[in-house]
Parts: C-alpha cells; structure tokens; sequence
C-alpha cells in the first residue's frame, strides 16, 4: 500500500486537547471554547457524488458537529472489492481532505475505505494560514485541536450506519493528526486499531522544537507560540492552557487495543529522544519504528516504502484482513 501526502504545511508535535472542560487563560485572556463530545447529535447528513479515482469512489459528506458547525469529509469507497473497514485519515497542520489520494487509492490493497474531514480552521472551513495563525496563540491552538477531536467522534456516530465500515474502525494520524487521534483513540472505543505518526511527547517539547527550527529556517512558519522559548511568562501560561493534555497523558489509554508509534530518525521536529518517550508512554500491544524518514514518513525518499510496507502489515493484522487479501 502506498500512503504518501503531498508537500504541505505540517503543524509539528500540537498538543492534545479533549476538551472536556474550557480551559480560562490569565488576566485579560479569553477562555478557551473547547467542545464536549456526546451521542445523539443530530446528524443532518448530506452526501453528494464526489467523483472518483483509480479504483476508488468519492462521496462528499457533510454533518453537523454539536456545537452546531458543519463538518465537511470525504468518505473513498474501493471499487474492485468490497471493503473490510474503514480507516480514518487526519494528516499536516493545513492538509485538507481532498489533499491524500495516495493514501486513498492505496487503502485499496488492504480493502478499506477512507474517512477524513476537514479539521477547524482548514479546507472549507478555513485556509492554511488560518491554521498557521491557531498555533500561535494557546488558546486557538487548544480549540483547533480539541474541537476537531470532537467533530472526528461525530463523525464516527455516522461511520457506524456505513456498511463498508463493519464496526472495523482504524484511526492513522500525522503530526497535527496523530496528536487529534491520540485523543480520538483514548477516548472512544470504536476506534479498534491506532497509527500515529510524526508525534512527540508534550506540548513544552513542541514549543521549542517549532521555535528552535523558526530560527534555524527562516522560511518555517508553523511555529507554536512565537517567542514563549525566551518569555518564561508567555511559556508558563501557555503550559497552563495545554500543559495537562500532553501527547504522553492520552497515548497509554489506548490500550488494550493495538497501537502503532512511527517517527523519523531524521524529523527535526521530534527528536531522538522525544520520540523515545513518547514510546515510553504507550502501553502494550504497541509497536514502534524509527524509520529513516523526516517528518513525513510517507514522503519520498529512502525509507518510506519500508515504513509503508510495516504501517500497511500492521494494519491488515490487526484489523483482521490478512486473510481476505
């Protein structure tokens, strides 16, 4: 299976937010609006004819979220085959949904679908420098990632009445999507299997990576909290915002259900180090590559067809699909 992406913007290593509670900031900020998932919203589907690619089709869904917000997604359904499951895909900071046909044409050798919606601030619900201007504030940061958690648990009360679904429900992520699907899998066991790519440990560790590379790269641009590595003030409030719903707090109530941990030996924005403790945090059945990728373990070069051939193995595994391909 091919699961490449397109060169894009990526928020690196955002900070897991569930929203269960707004989060207030200091004197003279605005409370964090985050969003508590629950059943029975009512849905209002709509899907329309998406077109179609390789051996693929695409179906247009929209749905409305509980906070009453329409969320656009892209459902690809294999053609060839009938599908086992299906797979949620959340990629990059700025990626929207139309933006993987490499991972939707090859969720076909493993016969899944795909689901992937448009996250707050991104595609039709916003543009990539909206989303590049979320991350510099804690508490847009906190909303983006919460709020699109939420809207992904909605979305799965629709996946449910999807007969190419079959209660067989995996969740892959990278960066910005592995930190939405660090909560998304915690919390809602309808998700059987987990991938999460391109993740590091805390929002602190986040911070000084995006910094550090702004620094070093004067053409990065997706930097959290500008300038909170040299402010300890701007540091210690926005820890105070994000600090509780690191990466390594949710990625351990994944299990019993198997989890996948993948990142770059050479990714400049989750280190050696970061990535060991992020590992260290997950609970068995868990399994983790290194693979000699940068960020993008799926972007072209030395190591991503091993890292694709390993993510692919262990999704047919434990989905169950060995047997049927």
């Amino acid at each position: 299976m091919r699961l490449r992406r397109p060169t894009s913007v990526i928020g690196a290593v955002l900070v897991t937010l569930l929203g269960l509670v707004g989060c207030g900031g200091g004197k003279g900020e605005q409370p964090v609006k985050t969003l508590t998932y629950h059943s029975g919203v009512p849905l209002d589907v709509k899907v329309t004819d998406g077109g179609s690619e390789a051996n693929v089709r695409l179906e247009s869904v929209s749905y409305t979220s509980v906070d009453g917000q329409r969320v656009p997604a892209l459902l690809s359904i294999p053609t060839d085959r009938k599908p086992l499951g299906c797979l949620v895909y959340q990629g990059g900071l700025g990626l929207a949904k139309e933006q993987s046909p490499g991972l939707r044409t090859g969720a076909v050798a493993l016969r899944l679908a795909t689901f992937t919606i448009d996250p707050r601030n991104v595609g039709a619900r916003g543009s990539v420098d909206r989303a590049i201007a979320a991350v510099k504030k804690p508490e847009t940061l906190a909303e983006m990632v919460a709020n699109t958690a939420v809207d992904v648990r909605v979305g799965l009360d629709y996946l449910e009445s999807r007969p190419e679904c079959r209660g067989n429900i995996a969740y892959m992520g990278t960066s910005f999507g592995a930190v939405v699907g660090a909560i998304v899998a915690a919390q809602d066991q309808r998700i059987t299997s987990t991938v999460l790519t391109s993740i590091g440990p805390t929002f602190e560790r986040g911070i000084v990576m995006t910094n550090e590379e702004a620094e070093r790269n004067p053409d990065f641009t997706v930097v959290e909290v500008p300038g909170a590595v040299k402010d300890p003030k701007i540091l210690a409030h926005a820890l105070s915002v994000l600090g509780p719903y690191d990466p390594v707090r949710w990625v351990g109530k994944i299990a019993p259900r198997p989890l996948m941990l993948v990142n770059g030996r050479d990714d400049p924005l989750v280190s050696h180090a970061d990535a060991l403790d992020i590992a260290k945090a997950a609970r068995d059945p868990k399994t983790v590559l290194y693979a000699a990728t940068g960020h993008d373990p799926f972007e072209a070069g030395a190591g991503e067809q091993s890292a694709t051939a390993q993510v692919a193995e262990f999704l047919a595994n434990t989905l169950g699909l060995t047997k049927h391909l």
